[in-house]
């Protein structure tokens, strides 16, 4: 870059220097129209003005340039960024998911523990209500031939 540098400052102070033989070879007076003036002047201020002119409009566009593409960096640099953090984001789900994973696999063991558990208990349950209710039935069934007694021993 540096040396990129150098052969474009050479290279600008020979045409600089170019333009200076020219001019002062061509030293012959003008007379120059310009818009409603008429004027008197050395062929070779015409030209170094001319050159001076040229060399400050480029360097004008060049700035412009680099100050559009320093812009440009600075974007660039900040998509870069954002789209490392988000590179970064989606690899730390990877672990997040794992884990998840994990805990969901304990909550549905102790899910299924608890549902076995109930329907144990509902087992229990149903067996105790269905022995009551035989008892019941049974005692029903007691009581029944008690009152045909009663009712035999009445007639």
């Amino acid at each position: 870059m540096k040396k990129n540098l150098e052969i474009k400052f050479v290279l600008s102070l020979i045409f600089a220097i170019l333009v200076a033989i020219f001019a002062i070879q061509n030293a012959v007076a003008v007379e120059i129209n310009f818009l409603f003036t008429r004027f008197t002047i050395s062929q070779a201020l015409i030209i170094l003005i001319s050159a001076i002119v040229g060399a400050i409009v480029v360097l004008l566009i060049s700035l412009m340039n680099q100050i559009s593409q320093r812009k440009k960096n600075r974007e660039l640099k900040k998509e870069v960024e954002r789209l490392n953090e988000e590179i970064e984001a989606m690899q730390n789900p990877k672990d997040d998911l794992n884990q998840d994973s994990q805990l969901l696999n304990k909550h549905v063991h102790l899910e299924k523990d608890n549902y076995e558990s109930g329907e144990n208990s509902l087992k229990n349950e149903s067996d105790e209500f269905e022995s009551q209710l035989n008892e019941y039935l049974s005692d029903g069934e007691n009581n029944d031939n008690k009152g045909d007694n009663k009712e035999d021993g009445i007639k």
